[in-house]
């Protein structure tokens, strides 16, 4: 993984979208995604802790709470860049 996209991810993750006024809002997404083989609890953790589950087929599911879509596209290009194969992603966004 390059180490100028893991530090601008790093920064977005932590990046809150908020409005200040009458209606302070926060948008996050939940995320799960399975891919193929196991990860390393390396990206559970740079992610914000998000939550590995080793399945017996030989994947691997991350299921979580990502802070932002800048978050999120981050974590789906920190995959791709590593060569990690998506099995299937599903995400809501939740205002």
């Amino acid at each position: 993984m390059r180490d100028d996209l893991s530090g601008f991810v790093a920064w977005r993750v932590t990046h809150l979208k908020q409005r200040i006024g009458k209606d302070v809002y926060v948008i996050f997404f939940l995320v799960e995604i399975r891919v193929k083989g196991h990860l390393t609890e390396w990206f559970g953790d740079y992610f914000g802790g998000l939550q590995l589950n080793y399945n017996e087929d030989g994947s691997c599911t991350l299921k979580g709470k990502l802070e932002d879509s800048a978050a999120f596209y981050g974590l789906i290009l920190t995959l791709r860049d590593s060569g990690v194969e998506l099995l299937s992603l599903e995400a809501r966004k939740v205002t």
